[in-house]
This record gives C-alpha cells, sequence and structure tokens, in this order.
C-alpha cells in the first residue's frame, strides 16, 4: 500500500525556519491529502510526540533537528512499498494521483536554486536500496555532513540528498520535468518567484503550492486560494 508521509519535530522543528509549526500542521496536510487521492493509502508522520488521529512512527535521532529529521525517511526497512512524502507548508489544489504512479528513480522538485533538489515533495519505493545510503552515510558522518550543508546556500537535507546521489551516480527525477513546469507555484514574499501571491489568484493549472522560506499560509489567511485549500 501507498504510505502518505509528513515530518513533525516538536521544539526543533524551527530550527532553521522560524517558529511556525504546531500538531494543527499535520491534521492539515492529511485531510488535504485525504481529499486529492482517491488511492488507498496509509497516512503517517514521523515525530516525537503523539498526534490524535494520525499513525505516528517515532524518531529515532534527537540530534537531527530541524530539516535533517527528513534524513530519518530513508531508513532501511522503514518503508516497503511507494512513498509520497509532503513538507508540513505544503497544499495540493487538485489531484495527487499524478505523483503516485510507479516511478524508477527518486522524484524531487526543481528548486531556483539550481545546484539542487527541493525536498518539498518527493516520491520514491522504500525498497529501493540505492536510497538506503541517504541514511546510511549520515549516520556514519553526521557531523562533517552537517557542517558542509548547513548554510542556506547549500539547503540542508535537500543539498546533501543530492549531492549524496550524485556521488554514487544515481538519477533523480524531477517534478516538472514529469509533470510539466507551471503547476507548482511557490509561496513567497518574493514578486519574482511568485508574482500572484498579492493578488491571491493561483493559476488554473496548479497542482501545489509550496512555502518557499517565508511567509507561511498562516499570515496569509485572507487570501482565498488558502482559505480553500489550507484548511
Amino acid at each position: 500500500m501507498l504510505t502518505v508521509a509528513c515530518v513533525y519535530q516538536v521544539a526543533h522543528q524551527s530550527d532553521q525556519m522560524g517558529n511556525y509549526y504546531d500538531i494543527s500542521w499535520v491534521a492539515k496536510l492529511k485531510r488535504n491529502v485525504a481529499r486529492h487521492l482517491n488511492e488507498p493509502h496509509k497516512f503517517v508522520c514521523l515525530t516525537n510526540t503523539l498526534i490524535p488521529d494520525v499513525d505516528c512512527i517515532p524518531l529515532k535521532h534527537p540530534s537531527w533537528t530541524g530539516w535533517w529529521s527528513k534524513i530519518e525517511l530513508f531508513e532501511p526497512g522503514l518503508f516497503d512499498g511507494p512513498v509520497l512524502y509532503l513538507d508540513l507548508d505544503v497544499f495540493a489544489t487538485r489531484s495527487l494521483e499524478d505523483f503516485i504512479q510507479p516511478r524508477e528513480n527518486l522524484v524531487m522538485l526543481r528548486d531556483y536554486i539550481k545546484y539542487v533538489n527541493n525536498s518539498t515533495i518527493m516520491y520514491w519505493n522504500g525498497s529501493d536500496e540505492r536510497l538506503h545510503s541517504i541514511y546510511t552515510d549520515f549516520v556514519a558522518d553526521e557531523e562533517e555532513i552537517k557542517a558542509r550543508h548547513w548554510h542556506t546556500c547549500s539547503l540542508g537535507d535537500q543539498g546533501y540528498i543530492t549531492d549524496v546521489l550524485e556521488r554514487k551516480n544515481y538519477h533523480i527525477d524531477l517534478w516538472q520535468d514529469l509533470l510539466g513546469t507551471e503547476g507548482f507555484i511557490p509561496f513567497s514574499w518574493s514578486m519574482k518567484l511568485n508574482p500572484k501571491l498579492h493578488s491571491g489568484i493561483l493559476p488554473e493549472d496548479t497542482r501545489l503550492v509550496y512555502c518557499l522560506g517565508r511567509p507561511k499560509f498562516h499570515q496569509f489567511r485572507q487570501l482565498k486560494f488558502v482559505q480553500e485549500h489550507w484548511l
């Protein structure tokens, strides 16, 4: 069965990106997925707390704070089938069915920083042994990897995932290449990145809205598309 996964770490989730999240963000994401995904699936959250009405998988590494907690998604044996991962600050605006079609490789989002890939939404097969090194290499050399990828320009977990797989000649597929470039809308202060933000209008072909740093959805509750999709 398909697993839809997210990560929420109490007290440390804000280490890199600001203090925005609580368990209500997990609940909102679960409801959004349920509205847009008819395929049978199990929604889980890797977390260090209990979340009502959510299947919780305990995080094992307290020192992997903030974005680094996402590395636990690739622990060998954690998942044995298809996995769709979504950050908490994401919502779909239409069907997610295209995101769960069988794929040979890990799929990530093309980032505006060209030399890394964005881990906002990912898809992979949990039994793909080629991806287990994301976890095992991090366990073996945590401090050096954190030091190399701590800066915003190397983008933490997603810079590391891009780097470790490229070193192993693993090809990462990109959502924009598979599904088209226009459907992914960054929610950002930057008018260059998202000129529609302040008008509150989304393009008709929007698939996914994702926060690119700040602001977060709760800071723009008055926007119609936030009210419709971030419930």
